[in-house]
């Protein structure tokens, strides 16, 4: 198993990757599919930018702050089938001013990250990131609830 002090969303993702004593083979493979099934206006993040036939999965949380534009929004996931092999990446945001200024950060440091580990021509890039979104949620993602 991977280094118990890194951060938590990494670590979180190593107890969904790797075998470990904490999940079980369907456990993991149950939550790799619904992280792997995410609904096409919320796929977005970590995948931006992946290299083509790469297989992804990821979670993404978004948080305004209550009676203003100031958003946090964040983005984790998985990456597997590269020539880089497979890794996994969190991008943590706070203070973005609105949801979709958020997006596009993450996204813009995704691609940087995967252009990083893949921009030797061995596997083609997806095409450009996508326009900026009009249909990104106004409203928290449900994890303000108590």
């Amino acid at each position: 198993m991977t280094n118990q002090h890194q951060p938590p969303e990494l670590h979180l993702l190593s107890l969904i990757t790797e075998e470990n004593g904490v999940l079980c083979d369907e456990n993991r493979a149950y939550v790799r599919r619904l992280m792997g099934d995410v609904i096409e206006e919320q796929r977005w993040g970590v995948p931006a930018g992946a290299p083509e036939g790469a297989e992804t999965i990821n979670k993404n949380g978004w948080l305004p702050y209550d009676g203003t534009d100031i958003w946090r929004v964040n983005s984790i996931g998985a990456i597997d089938g590269t020539s880089a092999g497979p890794y996994r990446m969190a991008i943590l945001t706070d203070r973005n001013a609105g949801m979709a200024y958020g997006v596009e950060t993450i996204e813009l440091l995704s691609a940087a990250v995967h252009d990083a580990l893949h921009g030797d021509g061995a596997m083609p890039l997806r095409s450009p990131l996508p326009e900026l979104r009009e249909d990104l949620p106004t409203t928290s993602d449900g994890s303000d609830r108590a």
